[in-house]
């Protein structure tokens, strides 16, 4: 499609593309995080079609645009099209200094890690194409020219914008699921100057992978355990883009009983409960970062002390995760960490650990749930006792503490076996 003065949905090469400069990403995109393995991808894509005397085009993907005014704000594709951007300028510049194409000049990037893969790209662009002769690069040009297409779909409205963008990454693997989260709530931020930049700037400092690991191994299990449902997904994460329905929250003008008394409640985070659509959850990840550290610390603590005082070290992987998911829950509903809660805690792990050979994700799954180990009905030691929906029903720490909890003997673990009883008040001789 030739370009218009105004873009129009449709297929578009990418050098008609390019001679559009009012493109602009919108403060709630995640940074520019194609690595030197997308750059090479793209490369090879593009290398394809050189080696192909056809006439058909290859198209390099879709992108989504929502127009503003004289501008077109780029909801979903950025990644692309400043990859894209970057190889495109420097085939037509072939300046050897590092200088930002137009577009990409354009587009503001405040993140640091943005501007680090930026140059880190373009090096690896022009490190590539120093091998490539003048008749590989006019044959380059070409195809930017003729055969190089991307499909572009254009709204007028922020709703539709980001319900396509929903629906597109819900069929892709582009966007991880707290990557589309981040996208929701800056949405209902409303566009917010003040809050927006600040949710932003919190989000871009924390570790993607902390961000990722506590949704994934605590927010969603307790959520779910304490549901006494399942978490575990053979074939796939066990937090998943299907499941970000539970955070996108209450909407900060909600009619509804139940949504009142949610605004009413913040900033008072729960992990089984809603918050208010927006800023909130981005405090609400902020706080719990923080407070999962905080918890795993504690663990370790408790767990050193048999080390220490009797030269016994209890460590068993998913029993230590069950003991954490476990004492954040506790925490989480009653603030408390009393010696008597976190070795309560302790117990209800580990002694599943005395019960079972081996341990695995399906294993903690049931325990966690009050599930027996297996449909014949063989059971732990403590099956029957699902601690998450039982800490949920809780109305103080006591009902917890006085659980009663049974160790199971196990004489090829005899200092595990130990252990327990000796926390569980058991006198042996």
């Amino acid at each position: 499609m030739p370009l218009q003065n105004s873009l129009t949905n449709g297929c578009y090469k990418i050098d008609d593309f390019f001679q559009q400069n009012n493109f602009r990403i919108p403060f709630y995109q995640r940074p520019y995080e194609w690595t030197r393995d997308n750059m090479f991808d793209l490369l090879g894509d593009i290398e394809e079609t050189l080696d192909k005397n056809s006439p058909y085009r290859y198209r390099l993907g879709s992108i989504i645009l929502q127009k503003k005014g004289y501008n077109y704000d780029i909801v979903d594709g950025q990644q692309r099209l400043v990859s894209l951007s970057l190889l495109y300028f420097y085939i037509h510049a072939r300046n050897p200094q590092f200088t930002l194409p137009p577009f990409v000049r354009n587009c503001l990037f405040d993140s640091v890690r943005s501007k680090d893969n930026i140059r880190s790209n373009y090096q690896l662009i022009r490190a590539q194409l120093a091998s490539y002769s003048e008749n590989k690069l006019k044959k380059v040009l070409n195809a930017f020219k003729e055969k190089l297409e991307i499909v572009v779909l254009v709204v007028n409205n922020e709703r539709e914008a980001f319900q396509l963008f929903d629906s597109q990454n819900a069929r892709g693997k582009e966007l991880n699921p707290h990557d589309l989260l981040k996208a929701y709530h800056l949405r209902a931020m409303r566009g917010d100057e003040i809050l927006i930049p600040y949710a932003v700037d919190k989000w871009e400092k924390q570790q993607k992978g902390d961000i990722r690991k506590l949704f994934e191994e605590y927010l969603f299990p307790i959520l779910r355990w304490t549901q006494q449902k399942k978490v575990y997904k053979e074939k796939s994460n066990n937090f998943t883009q299907d499941d970000i329905v539970h955070y996108k929250g209450v909407d900060a003008n909600s009619p509804y009983s139940y949504g009142k008394r949610v605004i009413k409640a913040m900033p008072v985070f729960q992990i089984t409960e809603s918050f208010v659509a927006g800023n909130d959850f981005f405090e609400m990840v902020s706080y719990y970062l923080h407070l999962q550290k905080y918890i795993e610390n504690k663990c370790l603590q408790f767990r050193e002390k048999f080390v220490q005082e009797r030269a016994e070290n209890p460590y068993s992987p998913l029993s230590d995760y069950l003991f954490c998911c476990g004492l954040l829950a506790y925490y989480d509903r009653f603030k408390d960490l009393s010696e008597e809660a976190i070795t309560k805690i302790f117990i209800w792990a580990y002694s599943l650990r005395l019960d079972m050979k081996h341990l695995g994700p399906r294993t903690i799954d049931k325990y966690a749930i009050g599930e027996p180990s297996s449909s014949d009905g063989n059971s732990y030691a403590n099956t029957g006792v699902p601690l998450f929906a039982l800490i949920k029903q809780a109305r103080k720490p006591a009902d917890i503490i006085k659980i009663p909890l049974k160790i199971k003997a196990n004489n090829n673990r005899p200092a595990l076996t130990r252990i327990l009883q000796l926390c569980n008040g058991e006198r042996h001789d």
